[in-house]
This record gives C-alpha cells, structure tokens and sequence, in this order.
C-alpha cells in the first residue's frame, strides 16, 4: 500500500538469495518468506524515488501495522546464550476419518460440487481485444467482491471481510496482472494468459516452507477462478442445494464458504484442504462442520447419500439407518433441553448425592474467557491458556503486558475463586516466531511445554514475576506443563521460590500437568512435593498410546477413555490423596458429560471444562453417587478397549 501512492518502481530484495519481489506484489512479499529480522535490500527507480525510499524504509522499520515497539523489541527479544536452569549432561464399516476445521455436528446428504472450469481458446484473436476483455473481467471481479466486503461488514462480519479486502489487493498484484497483460502480448487469448498468470503463484506458493505461507495459496486460487467465470460467463455463485446438504469437494475456497446457502448447506467436507487455511476459520466463524482430509473413496458415494457428519470426532457415518437418523435427532433436541435446564443452576455447587464435592472450573485462554466462565457458573479456572500472549506477534510480551492481562483473568473470575494459570506451553508444533529454534524431526517429542522455559529461563522467570505482581487481584496457581521428571519440577519451583521471595507475596501452589506418563508413573513421588495435579488427557493420551492426535488416520483412535490412559489416571489419583493432595482434569475429556462418573470414580475432584459445557458437567455431578462411581470406574479399569469402555457407560 505504501509503495503504490509512488511512481518509481520499488523492488525488495533479501540479500544473498534468488529471492526479490516488487514491493507492490503481495503475491511475490509472501514469496519472500521474510521473518523478524530478515535484513531487506530496498531499490526504489524513477523520479520520485528518494521519498519513495524513504517513506518504504520508514514504513518497515516500524513494523508495517504490526507492533514492532523497538524499546520493548531490545528488552525482550534478547536472548543472550545462558546457562539452563537444568543441566544434565482410518475408515472402518460405514465410517470414514477426517481431520476437524470448522467444530459442529450435522446430519444431511452428499453433494458434489466440482470446479471445473469450460475449455477455451489458447490462442488471442486481437490483443486489443484481449486486453480489453482481461481489464473488464478484473473490474467486474473487483465490483463483486467489493460488495462482498460491504455485505459482511454490514453483517458484523469484520475478521471476514479483511480476507476478501486482501483478495481485492490481490487483484492489482503486478505479478499476477502484468503477467498476464504480457501473456497476451504474446499471443494468448484473455481467459489463457490469466490462468497461466496465478496458477504460476499458486504453484509457487504452494511450494514454500511455511504452512500458514502455503495456506495463502488458496486465496490465489479463490480470486483467479472468480476472473475466470467473468472471462468465461460461468455464474458460480448461483448454484442452489438441497435442503440438509453436506457438501463434498477437492478443496473449498474462501468465497465459496461465504457464498454457501448457509440455509441449506449443513456442513462441508473435502478430500484435501487445510484445518488452519482461510477457508477453515470462515466456516468455523459461520457454524458449519467442515472435515479435511477424508480419504477420496467418499466420492465413490451416490449423490444424495445420508450421512452424519461429526467434524468433533473426525468422523463421517455413512448411510445410517433411519433409526439412527431419528436417535440422533432425537438426542440433538434432548441436549437442547438439557443444556436450557442445567443453565438454570449453573451458579450452584457440584455436589453427588452423598455429599461429595466436585470442583467444575473453566479452562480459558483470554480475559474475556474468564468473565464469560463467572457468568456461566464456574467455581473457578482450572487452566489458563496463557501461550495466547505469546502466539501471533512479533515481539514477546512486556513484563506489564503479561501483569495486565493475568490481573483481567484474576478480576474477571473473581478475587474467591482459584485460577491456575499454566506456564507457557509452545514449542515443537507451536514455535514462536520471534524465538530462534531448530527445526524438530519430532516437534511432539522436542523442546515444547517446561523444556523451553528451562532452556531459556529468562522467558519463565519474566511469566512467573508478572503472576506475582498480579497476585493481589485474586488466587493465582502455577502449574507446569510437559513435567517428564522430578529434576525437571524442582528446577522450575525453585525459580518460582525465588520469585516469590522477592515479590514477598503470600505463598503460591504449585502443581504439575499429568500429561507424559512417566510423570503419572512416578506420581507417588511427586506427591510430596507438588500441590495438586491436573491431568492433560490430550496429550496423556497421545503418549501413551503412541498416536498423533492430529493424524488424518489414527485420530479417531485417541480415546482419553482407554483402559491404558484410565490407568494411569488412576494411579495419579491414588497417589495425590496418600499425600493429601488432590488431582485435577483439565483435558477434553472432562467437557464428555458421559465420562463424568468414571472420572469422578477414580478420584479425581475437579473437572476443568469448556465454557460451553459447564453448566451440564454440573448437572451431570450432582446426578451421581459416589461409591455407584467408584464401582463403574472399577469396571472400566478392567475392559480391555476403550470401545469396551463407552459400551460400558452406554
């Protein structure tokens, strides 16, 4: 945008590489791949470059919209080499998989929508003429989305009208446009020069490094198939559906997913695609199930095909019979009922019928979370997402950033309630983009969760002193993620002591995140030294079982409700009230009302759930007796699957 209010022409250069773009390419500054700190060459030529130069060089030091603070930059993006504070030297019967985009349940039947664009001409009859028909196809395209923009925005869809503001850049992107005006030049035919034009980025794009880079891909796509059907008088935006249609595709753009008869359209799947790609977070933002990575043999489905679509588990049922339709439709409207009844007593305590009090707290991952997670009746917050902070910026957060926002989550819950606040959890599959770190061969199994905060102490102990100086406005706990060992917890508490001491701040516990079983293992000795734990039955799960929880294929397998997982829930359990200690759920499976009386059953004493489900994990507590818990618990440890086990509390 800056470079395009000047006539010269800028060009961007990243030294000692093949890689340059013109600084009016949004295609080609994405090709750049250029990262915090990437030194830029700058080349501006004609006759207003100086102040072209000058206002561009400007313009990126100060970080181009993004917060950039150089002060705060210095303070905290140094990371001087120093010591660690740890030193040692699949488809089965009726059911297809998928991988969830877009959150949701729907029942409906199949529909394929193909985008397969009419054969046309290669070769131009006048390039003139040619011309002449690429600018007007461009314009019309330009009109189209930018009432699509408007529209949006007039709907409150702000986030959702920033894409299609991005495709109109896309638009008068010289890497796109002049390619195609000289593909004409050449001979081409309008519709062949533009398609030869952005399938060219596509491709590159596609094939770069950075995933999110390689997401962007589909935008291109998206905006060069909307000048096509201009060039070619195709009106993609009219075809209409059937009531109930799940929609089955290649892949979904953008536009498609706002273009949708959200009326008739109740979910989407596709064979490729990706869970974090524009298309994703615009069908999650509308409310439609979208499954990614469903194996190709779905397009061997007739048309009309029922299906119940189940993005939440990663799952497609195909042809269900009509009992099963019903049952499902049945409980769909029976949870309706349920949650509006549960809502009603959301505010009271979770006790069983014996008396035995259930802690239900809230996990949440921003301020707003934690108000919403008062109003909607939590005793407390069970786990703070707090890597928020840190995700999706340039620069690490401030000491005061991070005070501010942990007083908000305090305040926001209330000062009575406790609030565990765990300690930044990235690294491997969740790098930060201003901290320097190798790539993983296996990011799951590298340096993520404690590892990075013991690695690099000055990011933990800056975390823990910002918890200390919002402690007055509330009952802050630290619990630690990814502990595998006891060395690994006491060099972590020991900074948390020191900071303590000199925060002079009343004591603050200190717990550990069960989620590596060697931790629940050896869960009798860390009893005497932490206290509380909370399991993370996420990643307990996936360790345990040796399965990526993202995995298009074993996915569906990762069941918390395993025997193995059940175990060592248990074993935890036991161990904390030998020690007087008590034990925790914040893991997803402490939002599945149905798993509720086994966990209760082993032990455990506090469910932290999703905001959503508060209310019915409440009602579902003070249903129960704890010893009929104790008994069906005991049950489960015997089965043999975790397919035994859900047929158990069936």
């Amino acid at each position: 945008a800056v470079a395009k209010r000047f006539n010269s022409v800028v060009i961007l250069t990243i030294p000692g590489t093949e890689r340059t773009s013109l600084a009016t390419s949004v295609t080609g500054i994405m090709g750049l791949q250029t990262k915090l700190n990437t030194t830029l060459l700058v080349t501006a030529t004609g006759a207003d470059a100086s102040a072209a130069l000058s206002e561009l060089i400007a313009a990126i030091e100060a970080g181009l919209g993004e917060d950039v603070n150089q002060t705060t930059q210095a303070d905290d993006n140094e990371f001087p080499e120093e010591p660690p504070l740890l030193s040692l030297d699949d488809a089965t019967g009726n059911s297809l998989k998928g991988v969830k985009a877009a959150p949701g349940i729907a029942v409906g039947t199949l529909e394929y929508r193909h985008k397969e664009l009419p054969s046309f001409p290669e070769q131009g009859i006048n390039i003139n003429d040619e011309t002449a028909q690429l600018n007007y196809a461009v314009s019309q395209t330009k009109k189209s989305l930018q009432q699509l923009v408007e529209k949006l925005a007039q709907d409150k869809l702000a986030t959702q009208a920033e894409v299609f503001s991005a495709h109109l850049e896309l638009l008068e992107d010289p890497a796109i446009i002049n390619t195609a005006h000289a593909n004409i030049q050449q001979g081409l035919s309008a519709a062949a020069a533009w398609h030869r034009a952005y399938s060219a980025e596509v491709k590159t794009l596609a094939a770069v490094e950075s995933p999110l880079l390689r997401a962007r891909a589909s935008d291109i796509e998206d905006v060069g198939y909307r000048v096509m059907c201009n060039l070619l008088g195709i009106d993609d935006q009219t075809q209409s559906v059937a009531k109930n249609t799940v929609l089955v595709m290649k892949d979904i753009t953008p536009s498609e997913v706002v273009s949708l008869d959200r009326e008739n359209v109740v979910g989407i799947i596709t064979t490729g695609g990706g869970s974090t790609s524009h298309a994703a977070i615009l069908a999650g933002s509308l409310n439609i199930p979208y499954l990614v990575n469903v194996s190709e043999s779905i397009t061997k489905q007739a048309a009309g095909t029922r299906v119940i679509l189940n993005a939440n588990k990663g799952t497609v049922v195909l042809n269900p019979s009509d009992e099963d339709v019903v049952a499902f439709n049945n409980l769909q409207q029976a949870l309706r009922d349920q949650l509006a009844q549960a809502k009603l007593d959301a505010n009271k305590p979770a006790i069983t019928t014996d008396g035995t009090v259930i802690e239900v707290a809230a996990n949440v991952g921003s301020v707003d979370d934690a108000i919403a997670a008062e109003q909607a009746g939590a005793d407390g917050i069970g786990l703070v997402r707090s890597e928020f902070l840190y995700l999706d910026r340039v620069s690490e957060p401030s000491l005061e950033e991070q005070t501010k926002v942990y007083q908000g989550i305090l305040s926001g819950i209330g000062a009575q309630r406790s609030c565990i606040i765990r300690t930044l959890d990235v690294g491997g599959d969740k790098p930060l983009a201003y901290l320097p770190m190798a790539a993983e061969e296996n990011p799951f199994l590298g340096e993520r969760g404690i590892r990075v905060g013991l690695n690099r102490p000055h990011i933990l102990r800056k975390q823990v002193r910002a918890i200390m100086n919002a402690a007055s406005a509330g009952k802050p706990r630290i619990m630690f993620p990814m502990i595998a060992s006891l060395e690994e917890f006491r060099a972590a508490k020991q900074l948390v002591l020191e900071e303590q001491k000199l925060a002079d701040v009343t004591a603050i516990e200190i717990g550990i995140m069960i989620e590596v079983p060697s931790a629940a293992l050896l869960a009798d000795q860390f009893a005497k030294e932490v206290d509380f734990f909370s399991i993370g039955t996420n990643d307990l799960t996936q360790y345990t079982l040796a399965m990526d929880r993202g995995h298009p294929k074993l996915a569906a397998q990762v069941d918390a409700l395993h025997p193995a997982v059940l175990r060592l829930i248990a074993t935890t359990a036991k161990a904390s009230v030998a020690q007087g200690k008590w034990t925790g759920i914040c893991g997803s499976i402490a939002s599945d009302v149905s798993a509720v009386p086994i966990l209760i059953g082993l032990g455990v004493t506090e469910l932290s759930a999703s905001i959503p489900m508060l209310a019915l994990v409440k009602e579902k507590v003070r249903s129960l007796d704890l010893a009929d818990c104790r008994r069906l618990a005991q049950a489960a440890l015997s089965k043999g699957t975790a397919a035994e086990v859900r047929a158990l509390l069936d």
